[in-house]
């Protein structure tokens, strides 16, 4: 997956988050890191699911969702290219995911590993 990442590398440059980082600091920031293809209403991950990983929206849209009281699906944000998704919950000793992703469309998706 290597070359994805590399192949991808273009991409990332542009986004606010690697602003000032050379291509080296990025490759070594995502080491690991695999590129997730989507199609529409694909599950990128599940509310409640043990995360494993964050990473960054590519390209495409992704549709968060969080379950009301009364079991209904409630969009809470829709995440677009350069949005990352999940960080802030990788401090947590045993993290799960707060909302789930789920695929407008045709999608990418960085996924970076925990250990990162």
């Amino acid at each position: 997956m290597a070359g994805a990442l590399e192949a991808s590398l273009s991409e990332l440059l542009g986004f606010s988050i690697f602003e000032g980082l050379s291509k080296e600091q990025i490759l070594e920031l995502c080491q690991g890191g695999q590129i997730l293809t989507s199609s529409h209403r694909d599950v990128l991950f599940p509310f409640g699911r043990e995360a494993h990983f964050f990473g960054i929206v590519l390209s495409g849209a992704y549709k968060l969702t969080k379950p009301s009281p009364l079991g209904e699906d409630v969009i809470v944000h829709f995440s677009t290219p350069g949005d990352v998704l999940a960080a802030f919950i990788m401090t947590q000793p045993k993290p799960r995911f707060p909302v789930s992703a789920i695929s407008m469309g045709p999608s990418r998706f960085l996924k970076i590993p925990k250990e990162n």
